[in-house]
């Protein structure tokens, strides 16, 4: 059986409540870094820390507390309501998941809120070597 992910018999998974047909949320993982692959890689680090003895409340404060790490979808600067993100992502998995995160970023304005339709999103993709893209 699966230890975590998105599948119905995951011990611990990643569930839109809205698909759930009704269910209560039994708790909720907040977390600072946008993207569906964050979440998978925090319910894992939810799932190792519990299994070695730490508390799920600590755990969740942790997750809350962590907003990512240097050029992993890094906020780099802001003016006049344009956004620069610089992210390392040379895998087109890695690019694929930075893509899908950026598009539910773009939706948002910089508090969290609704953003004035038509934002867009402009990438510079800059190769570094042949083996890695």
């Amino acid at each position: 059986w699966e230890q975590h992910g998105i599948g119905a018999v995951a011990h611990i998974r990643l569930a839109d409540e809205a698909a759930e047909g009704g269910w209560t949320a039994v708790r909720t993982m907040r977390l600072a870094v946008p993207g569906r692959h964050m979440a998978l890689n925090a319910l894992g680090a939810v799932l190792a820390a519990t299994e070695a003895g730490a508390s799920l409340d600590s755990v969740l404060d942790g997750l809350a507390g962590f907003d990512g790490v240097r050029r992993r979808f890094e906020l780099v600067g802001s003016a006049a309501g344009v956004r620069v993100f610089d992210d390392y992502a040379h895998h087109p998995t890695e690019v694929r998941a930075t893509l899908t995160a950026m598009r539910t970023v773009v939706e948002q304005d910089p508090t969290g809120h609704p953003a004035v339709t038509g934002a867009r999103s402009i990438v510079v993709f800059q190769p570094h070597l042949y083996s890695r893209t």
